[in-house]
């Protein structure tokens, strides 16, 4: 399954001052992709409430995204996504997450699903737990992560795949 992120090339992008809550970008690719996204974060109800929305134009397809999450004031989060693409087979995909942050710690479990995205009639889907330790003093986060994923399609047979992620993510602010 794929969350429909289109890769890497040239790009120009413009992002917004913050519009209150709300955000904008906009960008155009050397490969005559172009495209516009809007995201908002706000206090809600003692949480955070973050959404976003994105649309994407290339020569082969026009593509729509969508996501939202809320973190409850006790630390626990939920949040998912919905993408789709306008092209010969429309494929889509979804998922949703369960999170709790305590501490410098922080956990995650998703789902995901995918429909069309290898051509007709081709479904995945995918499983994962997620582990992050925060170390503040040196902006440093780090994770371990467990995946699953199953593929079927029409007259074809495909292993179930699972992989294992271990790393450091360190912010230069």
């Amino acid at each position: 399954y794929s969350k429909f992120d289109g890769g890497r090339n040239d790009t120009i992008r413009y992002d917004s001052p913050k519009l209150g809550p709300v955000g904008l970008a906009a960008s155009v690719s050397s490969d005559s992709r172009w495209s516009a996204a809007a995201k908002a974060k706000t206090a809600l109800g003692g949480g955070q409430l973050s959404a976003g929305l994105g649309y994407v134009h290339t020569s082969g397809y026009d593509q729509w995204t969508m996501s939202a999450s809320y973190l409850f004031s006790q630390g626990t989060s939920i949040g998912g996504y919905y993408g789709t693409r306008d092209s010969s087979n429309d494929p889509q995909s979804w998922a949703i997450t369960l999170g709790h942050k305590w501490g410098p710690h922080a956990v995650a479990v998703t789902y995901a699903e995918g429909d069309d995205q290898g051509g007709a009639d081709t479904d995945g889907e995918g499983y994962g737990v997620e582990y992050v330790h925060t170390l503040k003093k040196v902006n440093t986060q780090l994770y371990i992560g467990y995946r699953h994923a199953e593929y079927d399609a029409p007259g074809a047979s495909y292993e179930d795949h699972d992989h294992v992620a271990i790393g450091a993510r360190v912010k230069f602010d």
